[in-house]
C-alpha cells in the first residue's frame, strides 16, 4: 500500500507539472480556442446555460457539458487563457491518474507506474490536454467507462456499481462531445465478449443492459429538450455532426484510411522501437491470453483505431480515447520485460539498429531546420528554428543513450531514460507552440482596438470567423459578422434573420457612406477589396494575415 501511495504521488506531481507549467502563457489559438472560449463567455454573460451560442449564433454542434465547466472555470478564476485550459488540463491529469490505479487494480504497481509515465509523457496526450478542446474530457469518461466495464466483470464485489458507473461515464462522455464515446463502447464491448470466449452467465453479472438504460436515462431528456428547443437541431447535431461526418467525403479533414495507423506509430516512438517490451505487451492476443486485461485493452484499442479509419473526416484529436489504452499495454509489456532474464539476441539488435536510425533522422532534421524554414515551409514564425532543433536533439538523445543503456542490461535506467526524453520533448513542444500561436490569435488585436472604442462603436468581422473567433473574448465588446460564412453556414441561419450579422452588401454601403465602425478581416480580404473602397480605410494593426482598420475617420 505505501508504494501505491508514494508511486500515484509522483505520477500526479509529474502530470500535475507537465500539464499545468505555463498553461496560460499562450494567447488562445483559432478556430478551436478561440470558438469554445468564447460559447463558454457568452454562456457567464447570457445566463442561458442550456443553449450553447457563439457570436450571439445558437450553436447545437456540441451538448453543453464541456462548456458548463469551461464557464465554471471562468466563474472561479476569471476570463482568462489560464482558466480556459485548467478544464482539459484537469482531465488530462484525471486521465493519468485513472489509468495508474486501474493499472494497480488489474496488474501491480510497477505496470501502473510505467504505463502512466508512458502515457503522461505522450506527446500527442499532452498536448491535447493542454488545449482547450473537448478531447481531454470525452477521452476521460470513454477511457473510464471501458475501465468501470472490465473491472465490474472481473471483480467479485458490486458488479452493479461499475456497470452503473460505466453507464454515468458514457453519458457524461455524451453530455461533452456526442454520440462517439457510446458508439465505441457498445460495439466493442460486445465484440470482446465474443472474441475472448464469454459465456452467457458471466455477461449477467455484468447487466450491460443496465448501463445502456441508465446511458439513455441521463442523456435523453437533454437531447428531447433541444429537438423542442431548436428544430435544426436534429440536422445540426445528429445528421451533419454524426452520420454526415462519418460517412460523406464531403466534410473537410479527408485523410488517407491508413492515417491513424501512422499517426499513432509515430506519437509513440521511440517506445514502439523497443521490441523485448513491445513483444511482452503484443502478447495478449495468445489463446490463454484472451481473458486477461491485456486483451481487453489490446481489442479496445485496436477497434477504437478501426472505428475512425472507417470514418471518411479525419481529425488526430480523434484517437486520443486510444492513447491511454496504448500505454497500459506498453507499460505492462515493459513491467513484464523487467522479470526476463534471457534477452533475445535477435529482437535487441533490432532494437539498437531502429534507436540508431532514429537517432540519426533526428540528427539530420537538426541540421536541416534552416533550409527546410528557408526554402520550404516559410509561413512558421522567426524564432521556431530553435525549439525544433532541441526537440529533435532531445529526441536523438534519448535514443542513443537506450543504446548505451540497452547495450549494459540497466532496463531499470533504460525505462527512466527514455521517459525524461519524452518529458524534455514534450515541454519543448509546449514552447514551440507558443512561438507557433503568433498568427492564430487575435489578442494583439484586440489589445491595440480596445482603448479607441466607445460604448456605441460598431464593431465587425468579415466573412469568416473562424480565424477570429477569440476576437470579441479578448475585445470584450459587441462583434457582429459581415456574412456567415464557415461553419455558420451548417447552423440553418442566415445574415438576413440574425441580429448577429448583416449582408456583404450591406457592409459595402457603410463603407461608401463612410460610417463610423471597426473591421478585422483576412488580409487576403482586404487586398481583394475595390480600390475606392480601401482607399479610405485606416489600418490600425496588421500581420501576416490579418488586417483591422477604422472606417469613416
Amino acid at each position: 500500500m505505501k508504494n501505491v501511495f508514494l508511486c500515484g504521488l509522483l505520477v500526479f506531481a509529474v502530470s500535475s507539472f507537465l500539464f499545468l507549467f505555463r498553461l496560460g502563457e499562450r494567447s488562445l489559438r483559432n478556430p478551436d480556442e478561440g470558438r469554445y472560449a468564447e460559447i463558454a463567455r457568452e454562456m457567464t454573460v447570457s445566463g442561458r446555460w442550456m443553449e450553447p451560442s457563439l457570436y450571439e449564433i445558437p450553436y447545437w454542434k456540441k451538448p453543453f457539458l464541456f462548456y458548463w465547466l469551461t464557464a465554471g472555470s471562468f466563474k472561479l478564476f476569471g476570463q482568462n487563457e489560464w482558466a480556459a485550459r485548467l478544464v482539459p488540463a484537469f482531465f488530462g491529469i484525471l486521465g493519468v491518474m485513472a489509468a495508474f490505479f486501474f493499472a494497480v487494480k488489474v496488474w501491480d504497481v510497477r505496470s501502473a507506474l510505467f504505463s502512466s509515465l508512458i502515457l503522461t509523457s505522450n506527446v500527442w496526450y499532452l498536448h491535447v490536454g493542454r488545449y482547450l478542446v473537448i478531447d481531454m474530457a470525452f477521452s476521460f469518461f470513454v477511457a473510464a467507462a471501458f475501465y468501470l466495464f472490465y473491472l465490474g466483470l472481473v471483480s467479485e464485489k458490486h458488479p452493479a456499481a461499475y456497470a452503473a458507473g460505466a453507464g454515468v461515464s458514457l453519458a457524461l462522455s455524451f453530455l461533452a462531445k456526442g454520440l462517439g464515446g457510446a458508439a465505441l463502447f457498445f460495439v466493442l464491448v460486445p465484440c470482446y465478449g465474443w472474441l475472448a470466449g464469454y459465456k452467457r452467465q458471466e455477461w449477467k453479472r455484468l447487466r450491460f443492459p443496465a448501463a445502456a438504460a441508465l446511458f439513455g436515462l441521463l442523456v435523453l431528456p437533454w437531447f428531447v429538450w433541444a429537438f423542442l428547443k431548436e428544430p435544426e437541431f436534429f440536422r445540426v447535431f445528429f445528421v451533419n455532426e454524426h452520420v454526415r461526418r462519418f460517412l460523406s467525403d464531403q466534410f473537410e479533414h479527408q485523410k488517407a484510411w491508413y492515417y491513424y495507423g501512422v499517426f499513432v506509430f509515430l506519437i509513440f516512438l521511440p517506445w514502439l522501437l523497443f521490441l523485448e517490451p513491445l513483444g511482452k505487451a503484443a502478447a495478449f492476443f495468445r489463446k490463454e491470453a484472451l481473458k486477461t486485461p491485456a486483451f481487453f485493452m489490446g481489442v479496445s484499442a485496436a477497434g477504437m483505431l478501426l472505428f475512425f479509419s472507417l470514418s471518411q473526416s479525419k481529425l488526430p484529436t480523434y484517437v486520443v480515447p486510444a492513447i491511454p489504452l496504448l500505454s497500459l499495454l506498453l507499460g505492462n509489456g515493459w513491467s513484464r520485460w523487467m522479470e526476463e532474464e534471457k534477452p533475445s539476441t535477435c529482437l535487441r539488435r533490432l532494437t539498437h539498429a531502429g534507436l540508431l536510425v532514429l537517432s540519426l533522422a533526428s540528427f539530420i532534421f537538426a541540421l536541416a531546420v534552416p533550409w527546410l524554414l528557408g526554402s520550404v515551409v516559410k509561413r512558421f514564425p522567426e524564432g521556431i528554428g530553435f525549439y525544433l532543433r532541441l526537440i529533435a536533439l532531445c529526441l536523438m538523445g534519448s535514443c542513443l543513450g537506450g543504446v548505451v543503456l540497452l547495450r549494459k542490461g540497466r532496463k531499470g535506467f533504460l525505462f527512466g531514460w527514455v521517459a525524461l526524453g519524452m518529458f524534455l520533448v514534450s515541454l519543448t513542444v509546449s514552447f514551440a507552440m507558443e512561438k507557433m500561436n503568433v498568427d492564430y490569435t487575435t489578442k494583439p488585436f484586440a489589445e491595440a482596438l480596445r482603448p479607441k472604442l466607445e460604448k456605441d462603436s460598431q464593431v465587425f468581422i468579415y466573412d469568416h470567423p473562424g480565424p477570429f473567433y477569440d476576437f470579441r473574448f479578448y475585445l470584450k465588446h459587441p462583434v457582429k459578422l459581415v456574412g456567415l460564412a464557415g461553419e455558420f453556414e451548417t447552423l440553418g441561419w442566415d445574415e438576413v434573420s440574425s441580429d448577429a450579422a448583416i449582408p456583404r452588401e450591406a457592409f459595402e454601403e457603410a463603407l461608401k457612406e463612410r460610417k463610423r465602425l471597426y473591421c478585422l478581416m483576412r488580409k487576403s480580404d482586404f487586398l481583394g477589396m475595390k480600390p475606392e473602397l480601401r482607399r479610405n480605410l485606416l489600418v490600425l494593426r496588421e500581420d501576416r494575415r490579418k488586417v483591422l482598420f477604422e472606417a469613416g475617420r
